[in-house]
């Protein structure tokens, strides 16, 4: 989410026609000035905006408190008390001695966007797939829903015959889609070619999922020929392990960037693995796309600029 702050000016005589020094000897007046600062709101940053409110005056500075009166006027889009909060009350105060005050503003977040997911989420018996639509127990708010996907992991990377010769009784030839036993994963699947002395070749067709790097696997003689002796493979390497990833179906309203959310297996394929626990790392505000705050100037205990008594302050989603 980025805010955009856009101040509405317009044509105002706050110098003397022909001053060419822009000396203000005019009566003291307020007037806003652009948002000093823009974070993006965010769990990990703030949630704030600022609005300066400015004095002006030919003698610089405020001589006593000048009270400013403040709201949001009926052109805005924003929701108060939902889309933001004034953090400053109405009416603030430029103290004696200062040129300015500031309107500090809040965005509260509270709808989902991502999530932090520890290393240690990973278990192996976790089943793989996608599931979406998902519920959780756990968090401050209601209406949100995920999808969750736990990746194919343990893939054969690598395989080798672990005898230190060919066997010369196997029956020379190519052999295709040889499906082995053995092993902690399923679903590989090798080409061997037997040479004429027995030397041994495999190329991996399927690499299979779940598969671990100290497996090892055995081809049935009777699947390369018919004769001499089972090949026996040591699984060389397989493709590495990673934690499920966690995106949004529905936001949902109310969570706070302190939740921690639980998925149980049962809805994650049941395969005997730990419940999914996660923590929210970042939340969106309650608007969609896109909020105007039209800040106005009501009254204040010196004349107010004429066209610079308004404020546009725009809060934009990504």
């Amino acid at each position: 989410m980025i805010v955009l702050p856009l101040v509405a000016f317009g044509c105002d005589s706050l110098f003397d026609d022909g001053d060419v020094e822009n000396t203000y000897d005019g009566p003291d007046q307020v007037a806003f000035f652009p948002l000093e600062s823009n974070p993006e709101p965010s769990c990990l940053t703030t949630t704030s905006g600022v609005v300066e409110v400015q004095f002006i005056s030919s003698n610089g500075l405020a001589n006593s408190g000048v009270s400013v009166s403040f709201s949001a006027g009926a052109l805005s889009t924003a929701n108060a008390g939902v889309d933001y909060n004034f953090v400053t009350s109405s009416p603030l105060t430029i103290p004696a001695g200062s040129a300015s005050a500031d309107i500090d503003l809040e965005y509260p977040l509270e709808r989902l966007e991502s999530f932090t997911i520890e290393a240690d989420d990973f278990d192996s018996a976790r089943a793989f797939g996608t599931y979406e639509g998902l519920a959780f127990t756990g968090g401050s708010g209601t209406g949100g829903t995920l999808d969750v996907t736990v990746p194919a992991f343990g893939e054969i990377t690598a395989v080798a015959d672990t005898a230190a010769a060919g066997d010369t009784l196997r029956t020379a030839g190519e052999y295709a889609l040889v499906q082995p036993t053995g092993g902690s994963g399923t679903g590989a699947y090798f080409s061997v070619t037997i040479g004429a002395t027995g030397t041994v070749d495999v190329a991996i067709d399927t690499a299979g999922t779940r598969y671990l790097a100290t497996d090892t696997l055995t081809v049935a003689a009777a699947d390369i020929g018919g004769t001499g002796s089972d090949l026996i493979l040591a699984v060389g390497g397989v493709s590495a392990t990673a934690p499920p990833s966690v995106s949004v179906a529905s936001t949902g309203t109310g969570y706070e960037c302190t939740d921690v959310l639980t998925i149980p297996d049962s809805d994650l394929g049941g395969a005997g693995a730990p419940n999914f626990q996660f923590e929210v790392l970042d939340l969106d505000p309650a608007f969609d796309d896109e909020a105007r705050i039209l800040l106005q100037i009501t009254s204040s205990d010196v004349k107010v600029a004429a066209n610079l008594d308004t404020a546009n302050v725009y809060i934009q989603q990504n």
